[in-house]
């Protein structure tokens, strides 16, 4: 099934966005781009974990399409969960909420939806060095309003202090390999 919810972090639904774009014979109107005002995300799968919780490693990713148009990028985000014999226990995957979308931001929120989803320990694994950074820096590093997607992190940084730091785990492997 779908399950929607409001994400904190994301405040109130700003307008949408429209103007021209190019020169000469290409040019045209954008179409009105207006972000989700819900997070909307859905297991994969014969059924939900349960108690609707993720167990074990959990792998995230986050991508982009339209990544060189800034105004018409969109990113989604997924989580998986293997057991022991390779095979997907659960994976669980949406949209990117918001008007910004990045892919760093679409990583990060892969990780923050595991720390919402994890049961009692997150073990994360993940390509994106930004996210493994941001992580080892602390949240000194990235809850201040100079870091780039604070509230973001600092909504990680709450299921991190929710689950117990010495329980959360971020790795790294390399991407496409």
């Amino acid at each position: 099934g779908t399950t929607t919810s409001t994400p904190s972090f994301l405040g109130p639904p700003v307008g949408t966005l429209s103007g021209r774009c190019g020169s000469g014979a290409s040019s045209g109107t954008l179409p009105t781009l207006t972000p989700p005002r819900r997070l909307a995300w859905r297991w994969c799968g014969p059924s939900a974990p349960w108690g609707g919780r993720l167990e074990g490693t959990i792998y995230g990713d986050g991508s982009g399409k339209r990544g060189q148009y800034r105004r018409l990028r969109r990113c989604g985000w997924g989580i998986a969960t293997i057991s022991d014999r390779n095979v997907y226990t659960a994976k669980v995957h949406g949209p990117l909420p918001g008007w910004q979308q990045d892919v760093p931001l679409a990583e990060s929120f892969a990780f923050l939806m595991a720390l919402r989803l994890a049961a009692t320990r997150c073990d994360f694994v993940t390509d994106c060095r930004f996210v493994l950074d941001t992580f080892q820096a602390g949240p000194s590093h990235s809850s201040t309003g100079w870091f780039v997607y604070a509230a973001l992190w600092r909504a990680i940084w709450h299921h991190v202090d929710d689950i117990g730091a010495d329980q959360v785990t971020v790795r790294w492997v390399p991407d496409h390999s």
